[in-house]
C-alpha cells in the first residue's frame, strides 16, 4: 500500500539527478522538457510520490492506462530516462515509429505471449534501465481500471528488479479513446513504494491492484467524461476491438 505522508509529499519534478545513458541524453531530456512544459501550460499536470522511484538500477513501473497521454506523461515525470512497451502498430508509420523507438519504445504484440518483447523488457531491465509498461494491456474503455495481466510479474521476477506501481489520474477526460484530440483538463501521475517481491504472481497482481486503489483514493475523484457522450461513443465503437 501507498505511503500517504510521502506521497502528498508533491516534489514535483524536484528529484535527485541521475545520469542517463549517453546516447539516451539529448533525445530524452529534450522530449522530458516538451512534455513536461506541455503537461503543465495545458493539463496543469502534477507528479507525486516521484522518490517511489529507484534512482539507479533496473526497476519496472507498472501504471494504469486511461489516454495515449499515459506515456510520456509517465515518463516525464519519472526522473531518469525510460523505456516504453508500445503496442506494435504504433510502428507501422514510419516518422512516429522512428520517433519513438529514438524515445526507447519498442513493439510488443497484442492479443498473446510476444517472447521477443519480453526478452527484450528482461535484457534492458538487467542493464539497469527503466521500464515502464501498462499491465492492463491497452487504454480504459470507459474510465475505469481494467483487469491486470500477470505477465509484468513474470518479467520483473526474471529480470530481478522491484515493482513500482503508477497511476495516472484525469487523461481518461483529457483524451479518451473516442476523441480525436486531447483537450485542457487537470491530469497527474502518483508513485507508490515498490511492491513485496516476496509475494507469487498472484500476490504481485493483488497488491498491484490494491495500491492502485490507494493512490485512487490519495488523488481524489476523477475528472468524469459526460456519461451521455461515452455512453454513444461505446455504442459506435461496440464492434471494435480495445486499443
Amino acid at each position: 500500500m501507498a505511503d500517504a505522508a510521502r506521497l502528498r509529499n508533491p516534489r514535483r519534478y524536484h528529484t535527485p539527478r541521475v545520469t542517463p545513458p549517453r546516447e539516451a541524453a539529448p533525445d530524452w531530456y529534450a522530449a522530458r522538457t516538451l512534455t513536461r512544459l506541455l503537461g503543465l501550460a495545458f493539463w496543469r499536470m502534477r507528479a507525486y510520490g516521484t522518490r517511489n522511484v529507484p534512482a539507479r538500477g533496473g526497476v519496472l513501473v507498472a501504471a494504469t492506462h486511461q489516454s495515449f497521454l499515459d506515456p510520456p506523461l509517465v515518463g516525464s515525470a519519472i526522473p531518469r530516462p525510460s523505456c516504453f512497451m508500445a503496442r506494435s502498430d504504433l510502428f507501422r508509420f514510419g516518422p512516429f515509429g522512428a520517433v519513438i523507438r529514438r524515445l526507447h519504445a519498442f513493439p510488443v504484440r497484442q492479443g498473446g505471449a510476444d517472447r521477443g518483447a519480453i526478452d527484450g523488457a528482461i535484457a534492458l531491465l538487467r542493464e539497469g534501465r527503466c521500464l515502464i509498461i501498462f499491465p492492463e494491456g491497452g487504454r480504459t474503455r470507459d474510465g475505469r481500471v481494467a483487469p491486470i495481466q500477470q505477465g509484468f510479474s513474470l518479467v520483473a521476477r526474471r529480470a530481478g528488479v522491484p515493482i513500482v506501481p503508477a497511476r495516472v489520474w484525469g487523461t481518461f477526460r483529457a483524451w479518451p479513446w473516442f476523441q480525436p484530440l486531447p483537450r485542457p483538463s487537470r491530469v497527474a501521475v502518483a508513485f507508490a513504494p515498490p511492491l513485496d517481491m516476496s509475494l507469487d504472481r498472484a500476490g504481485l497482481v493483488e497488491g498491484l491492484r490494491a495500491a492502485w486503489d490507494d493512490l485512487g483514493r490519495l488523488l481524489g475523484p476523477e475528472p468524469r467524461v459526460r456519461a451521455s457522450r461515452l455512453a454513444r461513443a461505446l455504442q459506435r465503437r461496440a464492434s471494435v476491438p480495445d486499443r
